[in-house]
């Protein structure tokens, strides 16, 4: 989602004018609308701003640009550094599949709501996708698109596990490399 779509969004699940927004990160109301129309974008002090005074993470705003294994291996490896969770393998009609355990509830509890989300989402896109009328089906499929993005971003920003913290204690889990060479 573009930066400026971004802003709006969750201002507006937060439920603040621009003004309100403009005041709180001390940016003038008329750059704040410039954002949002996608007219301007902000530079990353700005976008900080903006983070800090939604009490967002400041990582909502930027497209991670997920593309290669290496991609998703870094955030993995990001996300074993910074909360605790297991990873397993498993093997089903010989191929492996991979259980990610994490050990929040929180966590657990907001991933069990995307899961039925998704389930309700597939019946629609598959009913959607029956529809003959290309005109109807591509405005069905757009209106099920936001209603994911919208969902994502309830989930994400106000969810009542969503500002659990559920990072590692940094004492105590120190690991040398050596102990695994």
């Amino acid at each position: 989602m573009e930066t400026g779509k971004m802003i709006r969004t969750i201002r507006g699940l937060k439920h603040w004018s621009q003004v309100q927004l403009a005041e709180a990160s001390q940016i003038n109301v008329n750059t704040i609308r410039k954002y949002e129309l996608g007219i301007r974008n902000p530079k990353p002090a700005q976008l900080e701003k903006i983070a800090s005074a939604l009490q967002v993470n400041l990582s909502l705003f930027y497209d991670l640009n997920i593309r290669t294994v290496g991609d998703v291996m870094s955030i993995l490896f990001q996300l074993d550094d910074a909360i605790f969770f297991d990873l397993s393998e498993i093997s089903i009609d010989g191929h492996s599949a991979f259980i990610v355990d994490f050990k929040s509830s929180y966590m657990r509890e907001s991933l069990h709501r995307w899961v039925e989300f998704q389930k309700a989402f597939d019946r629609d896109l598959q009913k959607i996708n029956e529809i003959e009328d290309q005109n109807q089906k591509e405005e069905e499929l757009n209106n099920l698109e936001e209603v994911r993005n919208e969902f994502k971003q309830r989930l994400i920003l106000t969810g009542p596990e969503s500002n659990m913290v559920i990072a590692k204690d940094a004492e105590g889990i120190t690991v040398k490399i050596t102990d695994f060479i």
